[in-house]
């Protein structure tokens, strides 16, 4: 007859024993996964819908009125502030394939539209800023469309208290918390592939 101490060796046994076939299986899964994932060259329509970026935790962002980003047309410390939502690398783009063929993550293009409206708002009619306004009215109509069309999409689903109609919208007041994506994370791979993108064209350039 067994024992207790027996009987706890052979449960420590049988479950080092199934965790290991458990292994097993799970590797030999991941591999056939693997050996079946399409082969990607980012030639032609050869590209992935996302860019697979590594994992991280949620982050929190708490909703507000700020003092800064000022649409007052007198300010330039306000433009000054919007114009830093485009301060990143290589307006955006980013590299891939053996070609270092250029894309543009979803999320650049947005910050880029949120400056064309702003400035469409604060300067109405200037066309100053070739390089962002060429064609001012159809860019406009061309970024509310974009982001009518990425909000749907994206069909957030966080739920803010009461009605939003109602708020303060006084300078300084705070609203609710959202639960985000960690966008340093995305900034980090953006300056990791800049780095591959520039060796590549110091060594074939």
């Amino acid at each position: 007859m067994l024992n207790k101490s027996n009987v706890l060796v052979c449960t420590f046994i049988a479950f080092n024993l199934g965790l290991a076939v458990w292994r097993t299986v799970a590797a030999g899964y991941r591999w056939r996964v693997q050996s079946r994932a399409p082969f990607v060259d980012y030639i032609d329509i050869n590209f992935p819908v996302y860019w697979s970026l590594p994992p991280s935790d949620p982050v929190a962002m708490s909703l507000h009125e700020p003092a800064r980003f000022s649409l007052a047309s007198d300010n330039t410390t306000g433009d000054l502030e919007w114009m830093t939502v485009l301060n990143y690398t290589r307006e955006g783009r980013v590299q891939f394939g053996e070609q270092q063929r250029a894309f543009m993550p979803a999320y650049f293009h947005q910050f880029h539209c949120l400056r064309s409206l702003q400035r469409s708002i604060v300067f109405p009619g200037d066309r100053g800023d070739v390089n962002l306004l060429k064609a001012p009215d159809e860019h406009v109509h061309h970024c509310l469309n974009y982001l009518r069309q990425l909000f749907i999409c994206v069909a957030a689903d966080s739920l803010e208290k009461g009605d939003f109609t109602q708020h303060d919208l006084d300078e300084g007041t705070v609203g609710d918390d959202l639960v985000c994506q960690d966008w340093e994370v995305l900034f980090g791979e953006m300056e990791r592939k800049y780095e591959e993108f520039a060796a590549w064209s110091i060594k074939y350039n």
